[in-house]
């Protein structure tokens, strides 16, 4: 090969390394791109879901955005739910939760199966687990 033929070869090697590149990086953001919206997509899920539990619980269909923060804000500086809470601190909630059928009776947390943990008034720690009282095994209280 001569000089002209090797510098025509490593041009076009060029110019096609150059093309690859510019694929890859096209393909870097397509992945980018999906990945972003993939976590927008779980996001716009995860805050509808929790709207819609937060509006079955509690009577906040009328209410707007601050009068909502207002509510929340009022309800979790209360002592017996910053006990509550507490569990979720200190891990991100991602082990500790209170499903569902856990239910709260004034002071007393009910869990599911009946065991029933109670909170001084103050919002001291809670009493150990005991067994479910008499108003726990019929129900009452229960939605």
């Amino acid at each position: 090969m001569t000089q002209e033929q090797d510098l025509a070869k490593l041009r076009a090697d060029l110019a096609e390394a150059k093309r690859k590149a510019r694929q890859y990086e096209n393909r870097v953001k397509v992945l980018t791109n999906n990945q972003r919206d993939k976590e927008c997509r779980i996001r716009t899920r995860r805050l509808i879901e929790h709207g819609a539990i937060l509006e079955s619980i509690l009577p906040v269909k009328d209410l707007d955005g601050e009068e909502i923060k207002a509510l929340l804000r009022q309800i979790s500086s209360l002592p017996v739910v910053s006990k509550l809470l507490e569990p979720y601190e200190k891990d991100g909630g991602r082990e500790t939760f209170i499903s569902e059928s856990a239910l709260i009776h004034g002071s007393r947390v009910v869990r599911p199966g009946g065991a029933v943990a109670s909170f001084g008034r103050d919002g001291a720690s809670p009493k150990p687990l005991a067994p479910p009282g008499p108003d726990c095994a019929s129900g009452a209280g229960r939605r």
